[in-house]
C-alpha cells in the first residue's frame, strides 16, 4: 500500500497537474559567419580568384597563412567561429600545417561570401558562384536567402563558366597622352596615349581597345611604390613592360628604372580598367609607371 500510494503521488507530480514548464524558448539568432557555413554545407562555397594562386602562385600556401595568421586572429567573431567549426584550441603553435591550411582557406571563403541583409529583417541574401565539387561538373551561379536562424531557400540556380579574373589596372589610374594624364575610366578607343616604338622611343599612338571587368567579391589590388616617389595600383596579374606581372615583384627589385620600395595589399571592388595602344610594343604609362597591357601578351 506504501508503495502503491507512493507511484500515485509521483504520478500526480508528474502530470498534467504539475506546473507547466511553459513554451520551448526560441533559438538564438546565428551570427554571419555561421551563417556562411551553413551556406557552405547546404550549398557550396564560393568560386573566386584567389590571389595567392591567381595568375601566378606567390609562394607555398602554408608559408602564406602563417604570414597573414595575425590579420586572420585580429578578425576576432571570424576566427572564433572558425576554430568552432575546426574543433581546434585557440592556440596555433600546436596546430599541423594541415589544421592551419584548413583555417586559412575557411578564412578566404569566408571573405569571398558578401552575404549581406536584405529587405526583411534578420534575412541575409547573396548571388555567388559556387565552385564545383568535382572538376568534371560545371559551375553554377546561385542566388540564395537564409535568415538569422539559419533556414535557407534557393531562388535560383544557373549554370556558369569560371570566374572571370581581373588583371587590369584600378579606375582612379591615370594613363600618360599627349594632353596630360587621362583617368583610364574616360578613355576610348581612338584616343591618342604614350608608348614606346621598337627602338624604346616615346611616341602617341591611337587605342586600339579599352577593356573593363567587374572585380569579384574579395579581390585584392597592389599599391607598388618606387624609390622615385611613383605608385601604380593594380591587380597581382597585370604585367610590367618587361614580361613580368606586379605579383610577382619583390621589394628591392627594378620596375621602369627604379628600385621597389613598398607593395601593399589592398582590398578593392568596383571594376577594373586596361587599354591598348596600337604598335608593336602595346606598353603605355600608368600613373606615370610603364606597363604591358592584358588585351594583348606584352612583347
Amino acid at each position: 500500500m506504501r508503495l502503491l500510494l507512493a507511484m500515485a503521488l509521483l504520478v500526480a507530480g508528474c502530470g498534467g497537474g504539475g506546473v507547466s514548464a511553459g513554451p520551448t524558448p526560441a533559438p538564438s539568432p546565428l551570427g554571419v559567419v555561421e551563417l556562411k557555413f551553413r551556406v557552405f554545407q547546404a550549398v557550396g562555397r564560393p568560386w573566386y580568384c584567389d590571389a595567392d594562386f591567381y595568375p601566378i602562385a606567390r609562394a607555398d600556401e602554408k608559408v602564406l597563412a602563417r604570414q597573414r595568421l595575425p590579420e586572420l586572429v585580429q578578425d576576432a567573431d571570424t576566427y572564433a567561429a572558425i576554430l568552432r567549426q575546426n574543433a581546434l584550441p585557440p592556440t596555433p603553435q600546436t596546430w599541423t600545417d594541415d589544421q592551419l591550411l584548413a583555417v586559412y582557406r575557411d578564412w578566404k571563403d569566408l571573405r569571398a561570401l558578401p552575404l549581406a541583409l536584405t529587405g526583411p529583417p534578420g534575412v541575409y541574401g547573396v548571388t555567388y558562384l559556387v565552385r564545383p565539387a568535382d572538376a568534371g561538373k560545371q559551375a553554377e551561379r546561385v542566388e540564395l536567402r537564409i535568415d538569422d536562424r539559419g533556414q535557407l531557400s534557393v531562388l535560383s540556380r544557373q549554370p556558369a563558366g569560371p570566374p572571370n579574373c581581373p588583371i587590369c589596372l584600378a579606375a582612379g589610374t591615370l594613363i600618360d597622352t599627349p594632353n596630360g594624364g587621362a583617368r583610364v575610366t574616360e578613355l576610348h578607343v581612338g584616343d591618342l596615349v604614350w608608348t614606346l616604338d621598337p627602338r624604346g622611343q616615346r611616341i602617341a599612338a591611337p587605342l586600339l581597345e579599352v577593356g573593363s571587368v567587374d572585380a569579384p567579391a574579395g579581390h585584392e589590388v597592389l599599391r607598388i611604390t618606387l624609390a622615385d616617389g611613383r605608385a601604380v595600383t593594380a591587380s597581382p596579374g597585370h604585367p610590367t613592360a618587361d614580361g613580368r606581372s606586379l605579383g610577382s615583384l619583390t621589394v628591392g627589385e627594378q620596375l621602369d628604372g627604379s628600385r621597389v620600395t613598398s607593395i601593399e595589399r589592398l582590398p578593392y571592388q568596383g571594376r577594373t580598367y586596361d587599354v591598348l595602344p596600337a604598335g608593336p610594343t602595346g606598353v603605355y604609362w600608368a600613373d606615370g609607371v610603364l606597363l604591358g597591357s592584358t588585351l594583348r601578351p606584352a612583347r
